[in-house]
């Protein structure tokens, strides 16, 4: 996919949003993404134009227009990395911002019900006092 700024993101078609089966494990993929590329700061924060950026020790002017090519590139990365049934979800959504937001309301969990299932089960995978150090004696010997 190449946009105004000619910058190319490919996502693989197995590393594309499904739905809630796969969406903790694309937001991370998602966010090393953006981040390599630089556009990360756009999508989680609603960056202004000639606004002032740190970026690894050093203030980047980042000016309107280049603030309109880089949130392009974001969008058509973020459109490219989901399936055709959610695309429709995001396709008047023009910044990268807002199409995270919108993930995030359809796909992040905020029902208490959800939360408590979650808590539950990670609580009953927890070992026993003591069970690490048999584990540990039984592998050595």
């Amino acid at each position: 996919m190449t946009t105004q700024s000619s910058r190319n993101i490919t996502i693989g078609e197995a590393n594309k949003l499904e739905g809630d089966t796969n969406w903790s494990v694309w937001k991370i993929k998602m966010r090393a993404l953006l981040r390599k590329e630089k556009l990360w700061e756009i999508t989680e924060n609603k960056i202004e134009p000639v606004a002032f950026l740190v970026t690894i020790g050093r203030l980047t002017n980042v000016t309107a227009v280049k603030l309109a090519e880089d949130k392009a590139v974001a969008v058509d990365a973020i459109l490219s990395s989901v399936k055709d049934s959610i695309v429709l979800d995001l396709a008047a959504l023009d910044d990268p911002a807002d199409s995270s937001a919108k993930l995030k309301q359809k796909f992040e969990s905020t029902d208490p019900s959800q939360i408590v299932l979650v808590s539950g089960q990670i609580h009953s995978m927890k070992m026993k006092e003591g069970q690490w150090r048999n584990i540990f004696v039984m592998q050595k010997t």
